[in-house]
């Protein structure tokens, strides 16, 4: 992956569709399977990581996040699709920092 389309995947519209306190690994992993086993039906697998990682983003907390999408309507419609398996997915934009 070039390193324009790198910075442009990893910038824009997130679809945040859970999010979790920083729990012990084994909590984190079983709050991680719960998430993902939910989203399955919708055909989306959203990924986590720290919300520390992500400008923008409240700290604190782990976010569980489809994206980045480059235009807020792109992100809308992501958003109106995990909506049937997470009906409080939202909308963030923001820049992930990665690794």
């Amino acid at each position: 992956v070039g390193a324009q389309a790198q910075l442009l995947r990893d910038r824009g519209w997130w679809v945040v569709v859970a999010s979790a306190p920083d729990l012990p690994p084994a909590q984190a992993d079983r709050a991680r399977r719960d998430i993902e086993a939910r989203m399955k039906p919708c055909g989306l697998a959203p990924y986590g990581d720290f919300s520390s990682k992500f400008s923008g983003f409240r700290p604190g907390v782990m976010v569980y996040v489809l994206g980045a999408y480059a235009t807020r309507s792109e992100a809308q419609y992501v958003r109106e699709t995990a909506s049937a398996c997470a009906p409080a997915a939202y909308l963030k934009q923001g820049r992930y920092a990665g690794e």
